[in-house]
């Protein structure tokens, strides 16, 4: 008797055979989704529209009087004011703000004698909000009648003035540059050195932090006074005509090189520091000086009136030729040095 094999078949369930059959098919396209998606790169944003007011280039230009007077602030940028022959006042702006002239008075001829020159900036309903209307950009330049008078205040800004009446000027960080200024300068930046040539008139020149640099200063009335100060920084003076002079540097030189005039008054103070006049050979003057820890130095023979020596320092009083100029010289630390000019 022969035993024949047989096979027993299970019976598979329906729902089994179909998530046998689906589940590697989703797999598979989840995969390929997957890896086709990370092929394709994102949409790149779009760029943000510029705000109004803010331009890559823009030029204005109004016509004037040749006597105007411009006032205007600068909250960044390269600044540069350049004077022209021309009745007509030109302001060019590279990617700052869209500039524009307000006239606050005419003169007889209703040209603006007294000119507001603003950035625009968008209007803001936020409570509280005042619309700032100060000059920006990377790099602005004025062109200006040769007669006009500067009325700049800023926060952070490089500048240049060039052949103009007068400059009131003051910023609180950066590099002040003036040249060829008629009727004089007031100047003061808190943070940044002052350079300044070929300026006529009352002259004030301050920084916080940074070295004032003049060459060529002249009164225009024999009361016009020059003043230079620095809390840290030197100061150098070449060829001043001024007769009344006030130098002062709490940290730093002082050197001077220019005529003293009959009867003029000329001071230099220094907390820490040398001060070094060059003064014409045929000077006269009078010195009235103070020492901390110094000595001094005089190619002029001076004629001592009184010397008083103290604890910490001494003062003397001395007279070369007649006594024409008077020199007031207080350094707490450091030499003074009286040269003869060649």
């Amino acid at each position: 008797m022969i035993k024949q094999n047989t096979f027993i078949i299970p019976k598979l369930n329906l729902t089994a055979i179909c998530l046998f059959i689906l589940i590697p098919f989703f797999l598979a396209s989840f995969i390929f989704i997957r890896k086709a998606s990370a092929q394709i790169p994102p949409p790149k944003p779009k760029p943000r529209p510029p705000e109004l007011g803010e331009v890559d280039f823009s030029q204005r230009a109004i016509e004037t009087s040749p006597h105007v007077n411009i006032k205007f602030c600068v909250s960044s940028g390269n600044l540069r004011v350049n004077g022209w022959d021309r009745p007509e006042v030109r302001i060019i702006v590279k990617n700052g703000r869209e500039p524009a002239f307000k006239p606050l008075e005419n003169d007889s001829n209703q040209k603006p004698i007294w000119l507001y020159v603003k950035g625009i900036l968008p209007e803001q309903s936020s409570p509280g909000y005042t619309q700032q209307q100060c000059l920006a950009g990377e790099n602005l330049q004025l062109d200006v009648p040769y007669n006009a008078t500067l009325d700049i205040s800023g926060r952070a800004s490089n500048v240049e003035i060039d052949s103009v009446k007068k400059v009131k000027i003051t910023i609180v960080e950066g590099v002040l540059a003036l040249r060829n200024i008629q009727y004089g300068v007031i100047a003061e930046t808190f943070q940044g050195d002052i350079i300044s040539e070929n300026i006529k008139g009352q002259v004030s020149l301050q920084t916080g932090t940074g070295n004032i640099v003049v060459n060529s200063s002249y009164y225009m009335d024999v009361a016009d006074q020059f003043r230079a100060k620095t809390n840290s920084g030197n100061i150098s003076l070449d060829n001043i005509n001024h007769r009344q002079i006030d130098v002062n540097s709490i940290t730093g030189s002082i050197a001077f090189n220019g005529k003293l005039g009959t009867g003029g008054i000329y001071g230099f103070r220094t907390t820490n520091g040398q001060i070094m006049l060059e003064l014409d050979p045929a000077a006269s003057f009078l010195i009235n000086a103070s020492l901390g820890f110094g000595t001094i130095d005089s190619q002029f023979p001076l004629k001592v009136i009184t010397e008083n020596v103290m604890p910490g320092g001494r003062s003397i009083v001395a007279r070369y030729e007649n006594g024409d100029a008077n020199l007031n010289i207080i350094t707490s630390s450091g030499n003074i040095f009286l040269k003869k000019r060649l």
